[in-house]
């Protein structure tokens, strides 16, 4: 059986990307009874993520909150994002690998990564993932990091999460975290609990 915290993600994208989601569905799917869907239903509805309904739930008011995309966020803070980068990236050892989440803070990082000789950073941002394959066009592929993407779901911040990116990030383990889940306090969302539980995955691959 699947953890509470991944099949309440996996709950709350299904409301993102449906609208609702069933009970009957969602014991088919993640292979559990129907007494433990309705717990987490219950759980979610406790935390105002979702609106229980007949037969399943769907999304609560005033959680279809707009997420920023991430080049809005990329102006924010600059400054403070470049000290950031520079401070991480000189805790990265040669040879490691490392795992960078999604943000522009992270993004920032990876950029600064980018000198680190014989580095592979694993990442579930595509942002992370276009400053990688930039510089590898440039400078040449054994002149950069070795880029391991999780796949998964899009966020408007470029983040992928989901079960896929859960299920890559857990088979794997990582020196090193350098993990910036989210840039800014929004308010909670299913987005949110998909990115918590990505950097969670990414936080225990380090231990």
């Amino acid at each position: 059986m699947q953890p509470a915290r991944q099949r309440r993600a996996f709950i709350m994208e299904t409301v993102r990307r449906d609208g609702a989601a069933r009970v009957a569905e969602l014991v088919e799917r993640l292979a559990v009874s129907d007494m433990t869907i309705r717990r987490d239903l219950d759980a979610l509805a406790a935390r105002g993520l979702v609106e229980k309904v007949h037969g399943g739930a769907v999304a609560a008011p005033g959680t279809r909150v707009e997420e920023p995309g991430f080049d809005a966020k990329t102006a924010l803070a600059g400054p403070a994002k470049a000290a950031i980068a520079e401070t991480a990236a000189a805790l990265v050892e040669p040879g490691s690998v490392v795992a960078v989440s999604a943000g522009t803070t992270a993004c920032a990082v990876a950029a600064r990564l980018l000198d680190v000789p014989r580095l592979t950073v694993l990442t579930n941002s595509l942002p992370v993932a276009e400053v990688v394959r930039s510089a590898s066009r440039d400078r040449g592929e054994a002149a950069v990091p070795t880029l391991l993407l999780t796949g998964g779901a899009p966020t408007p911040s470029a983040a992928l999460v989901g079960p896929l990116a859960e299920l890559v990030i857990s088979a794997l383990h990582v020196d090193r975290i350098d993990c910036f889940v989210t840039d800014a306090g929004m308010p909670a969302s299913g987005r949110e609990v998909l990115a918590d539980t990505v950097g969670e995955l990414l936080l225990a691959g380090a231990e």
